[in-house]
């Protein structure tokens, strides 16, 4: 008999193994099975975007995943032990998009301001914005 599953790996995985024996694994195993495969299949994630990055010398890639937590506790806290989050790459991506979200904010306010015309300060000219309009044109 083949465990029920919609997990896309497991279902492949399961197309291979005898079906005597496919009964007989735990949860555990499978978990085990999926991380020694490394188990990169598509398609159960809500979010799935992935962006090749070509570079003068090499390829890079960015993965963007969001979904559902499904895996057990014991592959969270594995997972958590050989990938840890905050590496210095990690780091300095969150810190370059924490830059990049507050300067786009910050262009939306100061946008929507002169559009409302509104002087947070009056007599205080916070930005040079005739400079700014004249460097524009």
């Amino acid at each position: 008999m083949k465990p029920k599953t919609n997990d896309p790996f497991l279902r492949q995985f399961f197309d291979r193994v005898p079906a005597d024996v496919a009964g007989t694994f735990t949860d555990d195993q499978l978990d085990a099975v999926k991380l020694a495969f490394g188990a990169r299949t598509r398609g159960s994630h809500a979010v799935d975007i992935r962006l090749p990055i070509p570079l003068l010398v090499s390829r890079f890639y960015i993965v963007f995943l969001a979904g559902g937590e499904r895996r057990p506790g014991k592959r969270r806290q594995l997972e958590r032990a050989l990938r840890p989050v905050w590496t210095i790459a990690n780091a300095i991506v969150v810190l370059a998009f924490l830059v990049l979200l507050t300067g786009a904010t910050f262009g939306v306010l100061y946008a929507g301001k002169r559009a409302l015309g509104i002087d947070l300060f009056p007599g205080i000219d916070m930005l040079p914005d005739k400079t700014i309009e004249r460097m524009l044109k």
